[in-house]
């Protein structure tokens, strides 16, 4: 079956799910990983224990076809039940699974990690068109559900958050939801050591957490993008995608940037200058970032700004349909961007 939002969330809250295997793939792997983990506890007592969790790779499967047979009907070492979890899942191993699935002997639950899948996908469909599997898509976050994450896991530490701290921190974050997790933690800590008693994150706590970390990682890719420096966009976005930023978080982070590049010319073309037309962005742009948000800002004018946003949405339509590897894809089309600057 193909499950809906609303219908993960039940399966999250139940004592057991109504179904055993299950397909997580997408871009964001961060949640990817955190459904698998979160859906294995659901089966055994501790989803870090190797001797209760049996892990094997697409790769492996792809192989030796036998090994997640074996997984799948082993006895358990120490007793008690187990669960097989499948890293690097593709459509290749599509073909094993089906026949794990259609044994007429009961076997452990499959929990199968992959990556972004087409419609038409051999592995989507296997998941989506029997009763005893699961498909669901995890695609990164973005604008209310973002905010709705992000106030959720400040509520989980019994904080509210700001709106002015929930947008910097939403545009400083990208969509990944185990980045999101990691960042909103270590700033309720950080909160809570300084809060005062007030239970409330502000504006100031976002900034002095937030905005040296990760963001600066996004924000060198953007400012990069915008100044056309192209030896450092490769450095950045190498950096980046081997901490785990999503190729699809990356786009959306310099849409972002090029959208908010857009608005100061329209502030400009009533009358003001850049500087003043920079003051009226909010969120506001970070005191060390501003000369080269104001270099950008005279460097890109509104029909050279439609152009790189058009690339940048033709970008994202061909990470999530054409198959390619979308960090290639999502490096190419920087690129071209950044040369154009």
């Amino acid at each position: 079956m193909k499950l809906s939002s609303g219908e993960l969330q039940n399966l999250l809250k139940a004592a057991k799910p109504s179904c055993s295997n299950f397909l997580f793939f997408g871009p964001d792997a961060g949640q990817v990983r955190e459904l698998s983990k979160s859906f294995a506890s659901k089966f055994v007592s501790d989803p870090d224990d190797p001797f209760t969790v049996n892990r094997l790779t697409g790769p492996q499967i792809i192989a030796d076809g036998a090994v997640v047979h074996d997984a799948a009907f082993s006895l358990a070492l120490t007793g008690g039940d187990c669960v097989v979890v499948v890293s690097d899942g593709s459509d290749a191993i599509a073909p094993v699974l089906e026949g794990v699935f259609s044994s007429t002997s009961p076997g452990w639950p499959i929990i199968v990690e992959a990556g972004e899948l087409a419609p038409r996908s051999k592995l989507r469909k296997l998941f989506e068109s029997r009763e005893d599997t699961a498909a669901f898509g995890c695609y990164s976050e973005e604008g209310r559900n973002l905010d709705r994450v992000i106030t959720g896991m400040c509520e989980e530490f019994g904080l509210s958050i700001a709106s002015d701290a929930l947008a910097l921190l939403a545009s400083n974050l990208g969509g990944d939801r185990m980045v999101v997790r990691r960042e909103v933690e270590k700033l309720c800590l950080f909160a809570l050591d300084g809060s005062e008693g007030s239970g409330r994150i502000e504006f100031d706590h976002v900034r002095m957490c937030v905005g040296d970390s990760r963001a600066s990682s996004v924000d060198a890719i953007v400012d990069a993008v915008g100044e056309g420096r192209q030896k450092v966009l490769g450095e950045v976005l190498d950096k980046a995608f081997s901490e785990g930023l999503s190729s699809i978080a990356v786009i959306r982070a310099v849409q972002k940037h090029f959208q908010r590049l857009q608005k100061v010319n329209a502030f400009v073309a009533r009358g003001t200058t850049n500087e003043r037309a920079l003051g009226q962005l909010r969120p506001p742009v970070f005191f060390k970032r501003k000369e080269s948000f104001l270099r950008q800002a005279s460097r890109w004018n509104n029909e050279r700004l439609n152009w790189a946003l058009g690339i940048i949405t033709q970008c994202e339509i061909d990470c999530k349909s054409t198959g390619m590897p979308s960090e290639l894809l999502c490096s190419r089309a920087l690129m071209r961007i950044a040369f154009a600057a």
